[in-house]
């Protein structure tokens, strides 16, 4: 189920001010289907067998009910919604750039970083 690997720095816990660099396992949803949970129970399963520390799912759509966690067992669950529109692009290279909101509300979009 899972991808991809990404890293990302986390603001350290013993005080010291030095971000401690974090492992997330990425999981792609089908180009043409929804997310179930049991998908999601699955993938954050394998991300934690793995050891890492948050798992990414990617999706154009999810099932209603897998937004009732962000964390399944000990892994943080963030939901990314792909946008529709890559179903029209003529494949990677008409994807300008990808932009990423850490703290999703499901209610506003702020792009808190932008990748291209």
């Amino acid at each position: 189920m899972i991808c991809a690997e990404g890293r990302y720095d986390e603001a350290s816990s013993n005080g010291n001010g030095t971000p401690e660099q974090r492992r997330a396992g990425i999981f792609v949803g089908p180009e043409f289907g929804t997310v179930s949970r049991v998908d999601l129970v699955e993938a954050a399963r394998e991300a934690a067998d793995a050891g890492f520390d948050a798992l990414i799912a990617c999706a154009l759509s999810y099932e209603p009910h897998t937004t009732e966690s962000d964390k399944l067992g000990r892994v943080p669950v963030l939901k990314a919604r792909m946008n529709a529109d890559l179903h029209m692009a003529d494949g990677p290279d008409g994807i300008a750039c990808w932009f990423v909101d850490t703290d999703y509300s499901h209610e506003s979009f702020f792009v808190r970083s932008a990748c291209w």
